[in-house]
């Protein structure tokens, strides 16, 4: 989304980064369908795992205050 980020990472020791821009991950999803697909996958997995984590976070809480 075009959203901005919602979170800031600071290392605490060396630390090599990687990044991807969004015009370039799309430029490289119309050039290359496969391997497209093979970096968005687990990113979406990713993100799906954390909204469940999220969820049965908010459910303990409500569960808590309730």
């Amino acid at each position: 989304d075009e959203a901005p980020r919602s979170a800031t990472a600071r290392a605490t020791e060396p630390t090599e980064l990687w990044g991807i821009f969004r015009p370039d991950l799309m430029d490289l999803i119309q050039r290359d369908p496969r391997l497209g697909v093979k970096i968005v996958l687990p990113l979406a997995r990713l993100v799906g795992e954390r909204l469940r984590r999220t969820d049965e976070l908010l459910k303990k809480t409500s569960e808590v205050e309730g």
